[in-house]
């Protein structure tokens, strides 16, 4: 049996020819990086999911129970400290009675924070 061994843009580079390989490469580099959303939609979605869970009257654990979530991401969560997935937000506006815009809309703490 023979084995040959390549690097993986060597394949590419075959099966793709070499302008191809310059697009594919360019992608490639990209994807090392990690985009995160701005700090400000993530503060608005911790303040929105704090003040809605306090106006339900339910505990961080509660809430994560509530989401089948566990309680430290929760917490990580209203602190601003970790980005979620869209079924995560469709998770926790089910579990708090609102729609999935108003968790990342700013004026609905203005709203909640009137009542």
């Amino acid at each position: 049996m023979l084995l040959v061994f390549c690097r993986r843009i060597d394949i590419i580079q075959m099966i793709l020819g070499c302008g191809t390989l310059q697009r594919y490469a360019g992608v490639m580099k990209h994807q090392g990086t990690l985009r995160k959303p701005g700090v400000e939609l993530r503060q608005t979605l911790a303040t929105n999911i704090r003040l809605l869970r306090l106006r339900l009257g339910v505990s961080q654990e509660e809430l994560a129970d509530m989401c089948s979530l566990h309680r430290t991401y929760v917490g990580a969560i209203e602190r601003a400290e970790r980005n979620v997935t869209l079924s995560t937000l469709e998770v926790f506006s089910k579990a708090l009675g609102v729609p999935v815009p108003d968790l990342l809309n700013p004026r609905a703490q203005r709203h909640d924070q009137k009542k």
